[in-house]
């Protein structure tokens, strides 16, 4: 094994184990078959699948595997959340995150977006009913286009009564 493996307790530390280095400057490195696993470098900075880490945590993978797990948090029921691999060969395939639930995001604690289990997305609104449901607020668009390929359909009803609707038809 390289370096200084110590299991005392200097300093300030009392009834710790210390495992790593306190006078020569080097990475601590877990290696199996012969490979480097994981480093935590000098900086802190812990590394898995890479032995130099360019962030406080970098996680680095060497299968191949298009939509293979980098990484998977799972509870205590086996309910998940994962972010898939891209294909590297091709910066318009996305990193994918998969659930086998909603997808709720908060700002502060208020409830921004959700997207739930069906694809339904909820702006503001944590239980959406249509593909795409504000609960409030104002919907800006500086310039653009807004296209339908069938009836475009706008209901004005502020009463609720359903009877103001504003329609384009295709020409």
């Amino acid at each position: 094994m390289e370096g200084d493996s110590e299991t005392q307790s200097p300093g300030t530390l009392t009834d710790a184990f210390i495992i790593g280095t306190e006078t020569r400057i080097m990475p601590l490195q877990f290696i199996t078959n012969d490979a480097t696993r994981m480093t935590l470098d000098t900086e802190g900075g812990l590394g898995i699948g890479t032995s130099t880490p360019s962030a406080a945590l970098q996680l680095k993978t060497s299968n191949p595997t298009i939509e293979a797990p980098l990484i998977r948090f799972t509870t205590q029921t086996d309910r998940h959340f994962d972010i898939l691999q891209p294909d590297n060969s091709n910066v318009d395939n996305p990193f994918t995150f998969l659930t086998n639930n909603a997808f709720h995001f908060q700002v502060d604690e208020h409830d921004a977006i959700t997207i739930n289990s069906i694809g339904k997305i909820g702006i503001d609104n944590t239980n959406p009913t249509e593909q795409l449901h504000m609960k409030s607020g104002n919907l800006r668009m500086d310039g653009g286009n807004i296209q339908s390929w069938g009836i475009l359909n706008i209901h004005p009803d502020v009463d609720n009564s359903g009877d103001d609707v504003v329609r384009f038809l295709s020409s």
